[in-house]
């Protein structure tokens, strides 16, 4: 939960300079993907969309600073490790209910 509001919440100019001191602001402009829905139904679209969030918000902790130009390969696992919305979901719930 608190990676989602950290990732929602954006970071401020003020953190991503203090981040990346020597990366000045015209690289962090955001470029579109082109991406196709991978859900197979109509109602985990959300659930899918926090998962790309949380596995985008890992990669940029961990320093990598190719976030943007490799987000595709950040938010999409080998068919071995494809991503589940169920076992998400349970976990956002889980953790909700843990945080009340």
């Amino acid at each position: 939960i608190e990676t989602i509001k950290k990732v929602v919440g954006g970071y401020s100019n003020e953190e991503l300079k203090k981040k990346y001191p020597s990366t000045t602001a015209p690289d962090f402009v955001v470029r579109g993907i082109c991406t196709k829905p991978i859900q197979r139904n109509s109602h985990d679209c959300e659930v899918f969309m926090l998962y790309f969030i949380k596995r985008a918000y890992e990669a940029f902790m961990q320093d990598n600073t190719q976030l943007l130009s490799d987000i595709e390969k950040i938010c999409t696992a080998p068919r071995s490790a494809r991503f589940n919305a169920s076992m998400l979901r349970k976990d956002i719930l889980q953790q909700l209910r843990e945080s009340n």
